[in-house]
């Protein structure tokens, strides 16, 4: 489009698009003013967002006047209409009206002395006073004052904010606001702490049910707002669980911060605005103690020890090491002192004021403390003893499993809060079980007492050999002494279910399966001795026979208690049956033996079957105390003992006769008297090598017949025999 000359208002010029040239002439001084349709609108401060144009013509007209002409209804005026633009000559501003109505000035600034200082009434126009140097801008309602004591951030330099952050920024906006925001945007920028805002306490109690509440309130104790009694007091954040009356709370302002040991961009459990006004230790809505920021560092607590310990102010960083020296951050502990708190329901929390009457405030966190130190009492008692089934060896009686029933009422568990947790109400049992553990029930004062529901305890082990069933009770507190009951003893009991285990080759004397009495020695030739098994052999042992009773093929024979082979009237620990005295036992079954009347020379009698016919030659392998062996040259005593051997119709002596064979005496030949030959075995009394020379066990029915032999003296025990074929 061709240049346009406006040189007789009014007369309309059509602008057509963004790239058409508009010119306007100022006739009086013959000047001409060109811009682009571009330039025109910054230079007038355009806001097409908000300025409404004519929407049903492209056209706008251009008009001069003076103020008056263009805007005020008076005679002789024609005051500007919608899709107009109008230039004041007297104030040199541009004005335009939109479809609603509305004037705008779009720019221009109005140069005059002070008091010719137009009617306000158009916002956003603009007046420089040329004799005192003062801006104003047109709020609409009045002239604001840009500069000192302005309210409003005026014009930009460039005549647009549209180019920045706030679009939304406009010569009108407040001071306040526009420092506001630049506030905002530069916090995050920063390599600051948090300011003040968590409390993490070093001290975390237990968590626990309240014994106290609106529904049963204890004397001196401060109910919890929201929780009655049986209800659950927590150690989760902000909640940190029952306390006892004698600890101090400490802790941290944002003790949960991370920082980094370097200080970049600051350290652990820091806090901003460390210089600035105060922090106040708030415990159950008093305040205890206030800490000044811009003068105190270190400790400084009131005078039952509750207050602050402050660190020295330190300045964040950046990444490279370099500090940001305006704002400064410190490491803040705090102490609440036991006389600072109540019992019951305690709430702390800090609060940072940093200007006055301005306050940053901390998380609340909470605490109940429990002064009451009243201990767990007891009383118990037990009943309805059974002993049930009945297993015989060496001629003692013992039960195969024990019951009984124990009760029991507990004092003082609810004082003056109790345990929420699912075993509160521990059983302790030596050699028993049967009783589960239980909760505590929830109560209706602290002073109740809890009657546990009765217990059938049963023995647990597989032997007592007059050991005691031994029950207790362990109730858990929450801050005070857990006790454990005295406790009862079902005493001197005589039990015994191990099943015995003992093999072809492996005597552990969990039973009497293998044995054989003293008869064999009427008739050493006798090889009917089946596969091996437990019974197959001739002249069984019964084990119900007494070692002290009339049954000369048993009243000589050794005892088989606890797992062991010892003379009758030795029965060493752990048993604790004295001397054998089976029948001083006070639970057991009737009729037990008396042994510590046994006396002389004994025997133990076993056979072991080997599976290849072909063998001869044996190790003896024997575990057990205080015990030897020793040829039947020498004497017995509290340790020695005699070993031998028969191989039945095979170990014969130079008479041809069936023989025991002394396992301590050299073997030399088949009809010699001895079996030992060192080279299967020479560590006495662990291993024993033995053999039967030129002969193997397939003329003795595939087994060997083991004898030892112990005097009354003797105060030892055997645990187990092994014989490995070689």
């Amino acid at each position: 489009m061709a240049d346009v000359k406006v040189t007789d208002l009014p007369q309309k010029t059509t602008i057509l698009n963004d790239t058409d040239i508009i010119k306007i002439v100022d006739i009086g001084a013959n000047t001409s003013y060109k811009y682009e349709y571009g330039d025109l609108k910054k230079f007038l401060h355009l806001d097409l967002g908000t300025f409404t144009w004519v929407a049903q013509s492209p056209i706008i007209q251009l008009r001069r006047g003076t103020y008056a002409e263009l805007l005020l209804a008076q005679a002789g005026a024609n005051p500007l209409i919608e899709g107009e633009l109008g230039y004041a000559t007297d104030t040199n501003e541009v004005f335009a009206v939109d479809s609603l109505g509305n004037t705008h000035c779009l720019g221009g600034i109005i140069l005059d002395i002070a008091v010719n200082i137009p009617a306000f009434g158009v916002p956003k126009r603009m007046f420089f006073a040329t004799d005192t140097g003062k801006m104003f801008v047109d709020t609409g309602t009045a002239w604001e004052e840009i500069g000192a004591g302005a309210t409003v951030i005026g014009p930009s330099e460039d005549g647009t904010y549209d180019d920045g952050l706030f679009i939304d920024f406009d010569v009108l906006t407040p001071i306040g606001t526009a420092v506001d925001r630049f506030n905002e945007v530069l916090l995050p920028l920063s390599p600051t702490p948090p300011r003040v805002s968590t409390l993490i306490s070093d001290i975390v109690g237990v968590e626990g049910k309240l014994s106290f509440g609106a529904t049963n309130p204890i004397a001196t104790y401060t109910n919890h707002p929201v929780l009655d009694i049986n209800q659950l007091f927590t150690t989760v954040y902000p909640n940190y669980g029952i306390i006892d009356s004698v600890t101090d709370i400490t802790g941290f302002i944002n003790g949960n911060v991370v920082g980094d040991i370097s200080g970049i961009p600051y350290l652990d459990k820091s806090f901003s605005l460390a210089n600035q006004g105060s922090l106040h230790l708030e415990v159950n809505g008093v305040v205890v103690h206030s800490y000044d920021l811009t003068i105190t560092t270190g400790l400084d607590v009131n005078a039952n020890g509750s207050g602050f310990d402050v660190s020295v102010r330190y300045s964040p960083k950046y990444a490279d090491g370099s500090e940001l020296l305006q704002l400064k951050y410190a490491i803040a502990e705090f102490i609440v002192d036991i006389l600072d708190l109540r019992n019951g329901y305690n709430v702390i929390r800090v609060r940072h004021e940093y200007k006055a009457g301005l306050y940053i405030d901390s998380d609340y966190i909470y605490f109940i403390r429990d002064a009451n130190l009243t201990i767990t009492t007891y009383a118990e008692s037990y009943g309805s003893l059974s002993l049930l089934g009945t297993k015989y060896i060496s001629g003692v009686k013992y039960c195969i499993s024990v019951f009984f029933n124990y009760d029991i009422t507990i004092n003082n568990a609810y004082r003056n809060t109790y345990s929420n947790e699912l075993d509160a109400i521990n059983f302790i049992i030596l050699n028993g079980a049967n009783a589960s553990d239980l909760p505590l029930s929830n109560m209706t004062t602290e002073a109740d007492s809890i009657i546990v529901p009765t217990q059938s305890i049963q023995n647990n082990v597989t032997r007592l050999n007059s050991d005691p069933i031994t029950v207790q009770v362990e109730v858990d507190r929450t801050v005070q002494a857990d006790t454990i009951s005295t406790g009862i003893s079902v005493i001197q009991l005589l039990l015994d279910n191990v099943s015995e285990s003992s093999t072809k080759l492996i005597e552990n004397f969990s039973g009497e399966g293998r044995r054989i009495s003293s008869e064999i020695e009427s008739n050493k030739d006798n090889t009917s001795y089946g596969t091996g098994n437990t019974g197959e052999q001739p002249y069984d042992w019964e084990s119900l026979q007494s070692l002290v009773g009339l049954n000369v093929y048993h009243n000589t024979g050794l005892l088989i208690h606890n797992g062991r082979l010892t003379y009758p009237s030795n029965t060493p620990a752990p048993s604790q049956v004295v001397n054998g005295t089976f029948s001083a036992v006070l639970n057991a079954l009737p009729g037990q033996p008396d042994y510590s009347l046994a006396s002389g020379n004994r025997t133990y009698y076993r056979f072991f079957y080997i599976e290849d016919v072909s063998l001869s030659n044996f190790k003896l392998i024997f575990t057990g105390n205080n015990f030897t062996f020793v040829p039947k040259t020498s004497a017995l005593s509290a340790i020695n003992l005699y070993l031998e051997l028969l191989a039945p119709a095979t170990t014969k002596n130079s008479s041809g006769i069936t023989i025991f064979k002394d396992c301590l005496t050299n073997f030399t030949s088949e009809e010699n008297i001895g079996c030992y030959a060192s080279y299967f075995g020479s560590t006495i009394p662990d291993e024993i090598g033995v053999t039967l020379g030129y002969k193997t066990v397939m003329t003795s029915g595939r087994v060997i017949v083991l004898k030892i032999t112990a005097s009354s003296l003797w105060t030892g025990y055997i645990n187990s025999i092994t014989v490995i074929p070689m």
